[in-house]
Formats: C-alpha cells, structure tokens, sequence
C-alpha cells in the first residue's frame, strides 16, 4: 500500500525522472554554446487511484501547503516530496471494493502527481 500525506493512494504508475540545468548561448560568431549549471531536483511521477472523495479533496490540498509530504510506498519510505502539480479525475465505475473500510459506491478518483524531491 502506498501513502502521500497519509493519504492512502493506490499507485498504478511510478515513474522516475530527472533533468539538467543546461542554458544555451548563441554569440553573435555562430555556434551554439552550451553550459551545464547542475541539476534540478529528482522529480516522481505517480499515476494513482483515490477512493472517496474525502481524500480526493485532502490530496489538492497538500498544493497549498507548502511542505513536503513523506511519500511512502510497498518498499517502505522513499522521502519527503514537493508536489507540483496534482491532477484529480473521477472514475466512473458503479462500485468499488478496493477499501473494505468505505462503502461500495463511493467514488473513485484517477490522480496524478508531479512530486519534487525535498
């Protein structure tokens, strides 16, 4: 079971990634010059399933807070993360079971997460 910001999300997707700080400059002489100034924070990309809309609501609100959230997967913890941007859709499904705890027709949510790490 996966957790960002205690809230119980069921990832589908999980995708690592990465970019570099690179600027270029075109003198006036011709070629292109480029310089590498470092690399920018690890970003993860999570494709997940929100039961409730209790928690779908929560989710779009961690964009506010300004904090990083502890991202917490079947592995164990992986680190506090910034989120982005948070995408929330409705699923349209007639009852779910993935939560035992919820009743049968609550709805589900498709999100996704652009999380940088801290």
């Amino acid at each position: 079971m996966w957790t960002y910001g205690n809230i119980r999300i069921y990832a589908q997707t999980d995708i690592d990634a990465g970019a570099q700080i690179i600027p270029r400059i075109q003198p006036l002489g011709g070629g292109t010059i480029l310089q590498i100034f470092g690399n920018e924070d690890p970003i993860r990309n999570i494709t997940a399933i929100v039961v409730g809309s209790s928690d779908a609501e929560h989710i779009i609100t961690l964009l506010t807070s300004g904090i990083a959230f502890p991202l917490v997967g079947p592995e164990g913890a992986m680190g506090d993360f910034y989120p982005n941007s948070i995408s929330v859709a409705r699923e349209m499904s007639v009852f779910q079971t993935i939560r035992q705890d919820l009743p049968c027709d609550e709805p589900t949510y498709i999100v996704n997460l652009e999380l940088y790490k801290e």
